[in-house]
């Protein structure tokens, strides 16, 4: 994974992983933008995880 900073236009940004990548011999051969706010990786995240819920269950009692 390389991390570029935030600002960039996309060429700047392909242009900048193609030279990491090249000083670093690693063959790149596909790029995929990564621009998902917080809330679309946590549902990504948790997108399989399971919710438990009961109707006679209080916040704060067991």
């Amino acid at each position: 994974t390389v991390e570029i900073p935030d600002g960039g236009t996309d060429a700047e940004v392909r242009r900048a992983v193609a030279e990491i990548a090249l000083a670093a011999s690693v063959p790149v051969t596909g790029l995929r933008a990564e621009t998902a706010d917080l809330e679309s990786r946590f549902l990504a995240a948790t997108a399989d995880a399971q919710e438990y819920r009961t109707e006679t269950a209080t916040a704060g009692r067991n």
